[in-house]
């Protein structure tokens, strides 16, 4: 929460993946091991599942401690990989007046960047596709009051924006 000359509100890192992702990943498999056991009676899935639910998990590490740094400025949002020893420069997230809206998740939030209208279906694949006009902010919880603070005081909504299409209905 290192506060420095050049604007910054707040500073935070948050893990990319949370641990208990890795906890799902066991259950997952061991539903399927039990299903494979007692169900089918198959020794040579048990294993292969086995083996696989153990390939999942070390898949899962690197990602449960890989941690990002997040940095709120006067101008909006800037992020970089958290390293102790030569970190890097942070990049622009996102500013705040591009912003249409935040939505709450259980990690944070999820912004939206106003579109330049479009048709629905361009819409659609820039919002949930592209990493530009939408992404995730990863907030642990100890930082997200501050955060919502913040993002309070700048003015931006924490919710969906009604439609166009909404704002016609009789």
């Amino acid at each position: 929460m290192n506060v420095d000359d050049r604007g910054t509100e707040h500073s935070w890192s948050a893990r990319t993946v949370r641990p208990i992702t890795a906890v799902y990943v066991v259950a997952v498999f061991v539903c399927f091991i039990g299903l494979a056991h007692f169900v089918f009676h198959s020794a040579d899935a048990v294993r292969a599942l086995f083996v696989a639910l153990i390939g999942g998990v070390v898949g899962t590490v690197p990602s449960i401690l890989n941690r990002v740094e997040y940095r709120i400025t006067g101008a909006g949002l800037e992020k970089r990989p958290f390293r102790t020893e030569s970190p890097r420069e942070f990049e622009d997230v996102f500013a705040w007046d591009e912003l249409s809206h935040l939505v709450s998740t259980s990690t944070g939030f999820k912004f939206y960047k106003r579109l330049p209208d479009s048709g629905p279906v361009s819409r659609f694949f820039k919002l949930h596709f592209s990493a530009g006009y939408s992404g995730d902010l990863h907030v642990d919880p100890r930082d997200r009051a501050r955060v919502r603070a913040i993002i309070d005081q700048k003015g931006i909504p924490t919710s969906k924006p009604p439609t166009r299409t909404a704002l016609h209905r009789p």
